[in-house]
């Protein structure tokens, strides 16, 4: 504790943080809520053209998951299969940490938008909450290495702009168009921090690989230019059943 150690604390049950048989643990435990939901819910109706066997009723990635409702009925459901499960696995919904819309728990209808997978999709308003102080987190990030500036190679300084700074956007960069200026922005602060704000070069040099006599350096307009094409090439060539 703090600058020293305490005694041991022997771990009796449970698992340890970052245990890699967590994440099939979890899936386990909520495999039967996410199949009695299936089964019970009306879920969606969409055109006969999209190819699916039945409306689809909610959509499970790790630990997010998103339920379709399109009636009370299924929003009684809902109330009724989580009390259940509840019940059953004592575990508690902690509906404050819902995003909208969701009707349990006091919780009330939003017409602005939802957030999917840490993405607020919605209106214009709605999305701009995706851009909240991102530049700010990003010169949050790179000032924790600014003591380590003067020992650190130029290389150095790309790794870290590149993997622990930009890469914390590619999330939302994937499925949204960000204001340019922001990315601008972002983007001088990534080379300021990769050249001390000495620029003895010409600016394009540094995005190219070291191949090339470059550095590497992320170029954030080109990364969004790959995910849209990276989107373009899927719905062209992967029409077909995986």
């Amino acid at each position: 504790m703090g600058a020293g150690l305490s005694r041991p604390i022997p771990v009796q049950w449970g698992i340890r943080q970052g245990c890699p048989i967590s994440g099939q643990l979890y899936s386990l435990a909520i495999e039967s809520l996410l199949c009695r939901l299936r089964s019970k819910l009306s879920g969606l109706s969409l055109p006969a053209s999209c190819g699916l066997e039945r409306p689809p009723t909610l959509s499970a990635y790790a630990d997010d998951v998103s339920i379709f409702v399109s009636s009370q009925r299924d929003v009684q459901c809902l109330q009724d299969t989580l009390s259940l499960y509840e019940r059953a696995s004592a575990a508690r919904v902690n509906w404050r940490e819902q995003v909208v819309p969701s009707l349990p728990g006091g919780l009330q209808w939003e017409t602005e938008g939802l957030k999917v997978l840490g993405v607020f999709l919605g209106t214009e308003t709605f999305k701009a909450k995706n851009w909240e102080r991102a530049k700010e987190k990003v010169c949050a990030r790179l000032s924790k290495w600014k003591l380590l500036l003067p020992q650190m190679s130029y290389r150095g300084r790309v790794l870290v702009a590149n993997t622990l700074v930009a890469s914390t956007l590619w999330h939302r960069l994937m499925a949204l168009t960000p204001p340019r200026n922001l990315m601008e922005d972002i983007q001088q602060e990534i080379v300021d921090f990769s050249w001390s704000c000495r620029h003895w070069v010409r600016a394009a040099a540094p995005y190219l690989p070291l191949a090339e006599g470059g550095q590497g350096l992320i170029s954030i307009q080109s990364k969004i230019a790959s995910f849209r094409l990276r989107t373009v090439s899927r719905l062209l060539y992967d029409c077909g059943p995986s």
